[in-house]
């Protein structure tokens, strides 16, 4: 695969990226039912809607912004691909993580329509090309949801209120089916840097509250692609 056909794959998801995320950012009652957005729905919603509306068709300046950030990440991930010979497959990991990326920044969430199968995607890619061994990315899935609820257990019991979503421990545990149980740890790691800066920053400027909400979403997808970037693979 070429590096222009990359480009324009990134593009194309930035567009779809923030189209979805649409849908859980607003009329969540007019879409979801049992507190789950069915996906087909979505899907053959979405189609209509482009089908009634495309002559009136307008992009808003954010999905160029997202399209733009969604090509630059894919681009500059596939390069590491070519250069440490990783499997193509690869490059679902930050497709998926920039659309999920996208929804919790518009929406406050991270839907298990997307977290669990990238769940099982990275099981069956370690089980077809062994990035890493299947045994570590079985305890990478268990250690990433585990430590996280552990510790929003912790911080409930303390505070009497949540600190993280189970949806950013199944964002974890979906990472550490991908890329084992020792990447996770540096993920961890510089999230939490990253989440304690972004935190300084804020009330720095005075605009930090102790029940402000910080989608930790895109930090977690950061460190991710950090820690392939800057950690060899063990």
């Amino acid at each position: 695969m070429s590096y222009l056909l990359v480009l324009i794959l990134g593009l194309i998801w930035g567009f779809l990226a923030y189209r979805v995320s649409e849908f859980y950012a607003t009329n969540l009652e007019q879409h979801w039912k049992s507190g789950q957005l069915k996906l087909h729905r979505m899907l053959i919603t979405m189609i209509s809607e482009l089908r009634k509306n495309k002559s009136h068709f307008k992009p808003k300046p954010q999905m160029f912004f997202y399209a733009l950030l969604s090509a630059v990440v894919v681009t500059g991930f596939y390069h590491l691909i070519v250069f440490h010979n990783w499997p193509s497959l690869l490059i679902l990991l930050p497709l998926m993580l920039i659309l999920l990326s996208v929804i919790d920044i518009r929406s406050k969430l991270l839907p298990n329509q997307f977290t669990y199968p990238l769940m099982i995607l990275g099981l069956i890619f370690n089980y077809a090309f062994s990035f890493v061994s299947l045994k570590n990315a079985l305890l990478g899935l268990i250690v990433g949801f585990l430590l996280p609820y552990l510790l929003n257990r912790l911080y409930v019991v303390v505070r009497k209120k949540t600190g993280m979503g189970l949806g950013d421990a199944k964002l974890y545990a979906a990472i550490g089916a991908w890329l084992g149980v020792y990447y996770l740890m540096a993920i961890f790691l510089i999230a939490s840097i990253i989440n304690l800066i972004t935190i300084l920053t804020i009330a720095m400027r005075g605009q930090f509250k102790l029940d402000s909400y910080l989608a930790y979403g895109p930090t977690i997808s950061i460190a991710t692609l950090l820690s392939l970037t800057l950690i060899p693979l063990i």
